[in-house]
């Protein structure tokens, strides 16, 4: 007996639309739009460059404690 199993071709996620950061004394707080294509569950947030993201599953994230007079760089995916 054989079983064949064959599955949908699903579209890929698209991006998050409209990212801004608005910066205030140690703290940043970061939005976005979620995509059209309602597919996506969770975003993941690279925090200069790290490795390992931060999962999130809204369309904000807040980061405190931040050194002041220092570079911050966000990428979500």
């Amino acid at each position: 007996n054989d079983v064949t199993i064959s599955l949908c071709p699903e579209p890929l996620p698209e991006a998050p639309q409209n990212f801004t950061a608005i910066a205030g004394e140690g703290t940043v707080d970061l939005s976005w739009d979620e995509p059209n294509n309602g597919h996506t569950e969770s975003y993941n947030l690279y925090v200069n460059g790290g490795g390992v993201p931060i999962n999130i599953t809204s369309t904000e994230h807040s980061e405190s404690n931040l050194e002041s007079n220092r570079e911050y760089f966000y990428v979500l995916k």
